[in-house]
C-alpha cells in the first residue's frame, strides 16, 4: 500500500515537473529542439494522471468518514482550491483562443485534463463509498478500465479521454500493491527505468504500439519504486510545485503565438516559466501572511 504520511515524495514531485516541461516542449515552447518533438510527448498527461490515481486513496482516507456529499464536496474543493485563481485566469486565455478559432467545444484547450481528473475522482469516490450497496459500480470501474486499456494500446493520439481513464485507474490499482522494503533495490530500479524512459522519449523517433506499451509499463514502475524510497525535501517540493502552473500557463503562450506577435518559441517558454514562478511566489506570500495573521490572532486570544 502507498505511504499514508503527509510528506510528499520528492522523486515524484520531480517527475511532475519534468512531465510538465515535456508537455511544454511538445506544444512548441522550448529553448532547444530535438528531432522527435512530436513523438511521445502526448503521454506526459497520462503520467500526471497515473500519479493522481496513485495518490487517490491518500485523499479519499481524509474524506471517507464524512457524510457522502460532504466528503465528496470536500474532496473536490480541497484539491481544486489551490488551483482556482490560476485555472480561472488561464481559462480566460483558453476561451479567447477557442472563440478566435471557432473551436467552441474545445474551449478549455490545454486545460481539459484538469476537470477530467476531478470527474474520475468523483466517480471512484462514489464507487468506493457505495460499494456495499451497489457493487456493480466497482464492476463498472473494471469495465471502463479494460476498455480504456484497449483504446490506449491502439496508439490513437486523439483518444484523450480513454487514455486518461486508463492512466488514472492504473495509478489507483498500482497504489494497492504493498510497498517494496529494500531502498537500495528500489533506487536501482528507479535509476534504470528513468534512464530508459528518458531515452525513449528523447531519442526514439518512430511511434509504435510496442514503445507506447513499454512507456505505460515504465511510468508505473518509476512511480511505484520511487514511492518506496523515503525521500522528501521541502525545497525541492516547493520548486517542483510549479509543474501544474507550467501546464496551465501554456494557454497564455498559445494565445500570444496565435496573434503572431513575433515572439519566438524560446521567449514563449520563458514567459510560461516566469508566470508560473510569479504565481507560486504570490501563493507563498499569501500563505505566509495568512499564517502570520492566524498566529497573531491566537496570541491575542492567549493574552486575553
Amino acid at each position: 500500500m502507498i505511504n499514508k504520511e503527509t510528506k510528499r515524495n520528492s522523486f515524484i514531485e520531480i517527475y511532475r515537473l519534468l512531465a510538465s516541461l515535456w508537455i511544454c516542449y511538445l506544444h512548441g515552447y522550448r529553448l532547444v529542439s530535438l528531432e522527435n518533438k512530436y513523438s511521445y510527448g502526448y503521454l506526459a498527461v497520462e503520467f500526471f494522471l497515473i500519479i493522481s490515481g496513485f495518490y487517490f486513496d491518500k485523499i479519499y482516507s481524509k474524506e471517507s468518514e464524512k457524510p457522502f456529499f460532504n466528503g465528496l464536496l470536500s474532496l473536490v474543493w480541497n484539491r481544486f482550491k489551490p488551483l482556482l485563481i490560476t485555472f480561472s485566469i488561464c481559462s480566460v486565455f483558453s476561451i479567447i483562443y477557442a472563440i478566435e478559432n471557432e473551436e467552441y467545444l474545445r474551449f478549455l484547450g490545454f486545460l481539459w485534463f484538469i476537470p477530467m481528473q476531478y470527474i474520475m475522482m468523483v466517480f471512484l469516490y462514489s464507487a468506493k463509498r457505495v460499494y456495499n450497496k451497489f457493487p456493480f459500480l466497482y464492476i463498472s470501474v473494471f469495465i471502463i478500465f479494460s476498455f480504456a486499456a484497449y483504446k490506449t494500446f491502439s496508439v490513437d493520439k486523439s483518444d484523450e479521454v480513454m487514455r486518461s481513464l486508463f492512466a488514472f485507474f492504473l495509478g489507483y490499482i498500482l497504489s494497492k500493491i504493498p510497498r517494496f522494503k529494500s531502498n537500495i533495490i528500489s533506487f536501482i530500479i528507479v535509476i534504470f527505468t528513468f534512464i530508459l524512459t528518458l531515452y525513449i522519449t528523447c531519442f526514439s523517433i518512430e511511434i509504435n504500439v510496442e514503445k507506447v506499451l513499454l512507456l505505460l509499463i515504465l511510468f508505473p514502475l518509476l512511480i511505484y519504486f520511487s514511492s518506496c524510497i523515503n525521500f522528501s525535501n521541502k525545497y525541492i517540493n516547493v520548486i517542483c510545485s510549479i509543474s501544474v502552473n507550467i501546464y496551465m500557463y501554456q494557454t497564455v503562450a498559445r494565445l500570444l503565438e496565435y496573434y503572431d506577435l513575433g515572439i519566438n518559441e524560446g521567449t514563449l517558454f520563458i514567459i510560461v516559466i516566469s508566470l508560473s514562478i510569479i504565481d507560486l511566489l504570490f501563493k507563498i506570500l499569501f500563505k505566509s501572511i495568512k499564517e502570520k495573521k492566524l498566529l497573531n490572532s491566537n496570541q491575542n486570544c492567549f493574552i486575553k
